[in-house]
């Protein structure tokens, strides 16, 4: 952004920095100044979470190595894809051990994801000056997202999915553990995503705003539809707000990754009906007791991991009967 300098170290999440950044992105994005001391619009709302809602439990779910063990621990392991290699550095990587089809990301953001699908005729020195570049910035300093700070940064190999049939992502919204939305994106070719957004009831819900490289189209309610929704109420449980994102691939679903702020919680092409919907989900006044909750819940995880010789997010474990008891009372 033009005229923002970010700082050589990270800050204190919520501190000035924040404040002033989240300003100016909203002077660009919004044409005016946040409303952070009675917010009520959805991006005033975000901004506000940004600056005073804070926890080692949403530090730990933005990171996509260590949310593998909350996803465990809440009896899901089952749902993770294998991984292929957790890496401190490009140089770590050992190239000519690798699939012939993967997927290669950081751990510490979003939106950074390159794919392999024939190893043949991957660019690896591309690749490579990628990662490198990824690994030295971070949504934290320049969108604000303060939930990804402080996170030790990694690169991930998992394999790419979707041998046997075509991959479906379905990016599911969720409020204190109640699903609200489903996004369905059916495909991501040359930049452009042909996607449906639909309610619990697969209605179609309006846009939320105007994108010239989004194609909204009908699709049929996924035979999966009640586990879909099952596992984003068991993840999304623990979090005033959160987007869910599982896969659906060769004949299963598969977990994603938990969101905090969709669009980075800026939303520059969101309409002021779907900013008056979203904004009315999120209960601001909660925001005390979902702190003490992260506080119970991350003791929970650490005396559950440390009975543990490795961390269940390298192997996975067995389901619980938390999806059960999500499909019983949602």
């Amino acid at each position: 952004m033009a005229g923002h300098v970010a700082p050589r170290l990270e800050p204190k999440p919520g501190g000035g920095y924040d404040r002033r950044l989240l300003q100016a992105l909203s002077r660009r994005w919004q044409g005016r100044d946040l409303n952070l001391d009675a917010p009520v619009s959805l991006v005033d709302k975000c901004a506000w979470l940004k600056i005073h809602h804070h926890s080692p439990l949403i530090r730990l779910c933005s990171d996509k190595l260590r949310v593998r063990d909350y996803v465990a621990f809440k009896g899901l392991g089952d749902l993770l894809v294998p991984l292929v290699g957790v890496y401190r550095s490009v140089g770590e990587i050992d190239w000519g051990s690798l699939p012939p089809r993967f997927v290669i990301k950081p751990n510490h953001s979003s939106q950074m994801v390159l794919f392999c699908r024939d190893a043949a005729t991957f660019d690896r020195g591309r690749a490579e000056a990628r990662l490198r570049r990824w690994l030295r910035r971070g949504r934290s300093l320049v969108y604000a997202e303060t939930n990804y700070r402080g996170i030790p940064r990694r690169i991930l190999i998992e394999p790419l999915l979707g041998e046997t049939t075509p991959l479906v992502e379905h990016k599911i919204h969720c409020s204190c553990g109640a699903v609200f939305r489903i996004v369905t994106i059916l495909d991501r070719t040359d930049g452009r995503l042909t996607l449906s957004r639909n309610d619990l009831q697969w209605n179609r819900i309006p846009k939320a705003g105007v994108n010239p490289n989004t194609v909204e189209v009908s699709v049929p309610k996924p035979s999966y539809l009640d586990e879909l929704v099952a596992v984003a109420r068991v993840l999304s449980e623990d979090f005033l707000r959160c987007r869910v994102d599982l896969v659906h691939a060769d004949g299963r679903l598969w977990f994603g990754e938990i969101t905090f702020f969709s669009e980075g919680g800026h939303l520059p092409r969101a309409t002021e009906e779907y900013d008056r919907l979203e904004a009315g989900r999120i209960r601001l006044d909660r925001h005390e007791e979902y702190l003490r909750r992260h506080a119970e819940v991350m003791a929970r995880l650490e005396a559950w991991l440390a009975e543990r010789a490795e961390p269940a997010g390298v192997a996975g474990k067995a389901p619980s009967e938390a999806l059960e008891c999500a499909r019983r009372h949602p």
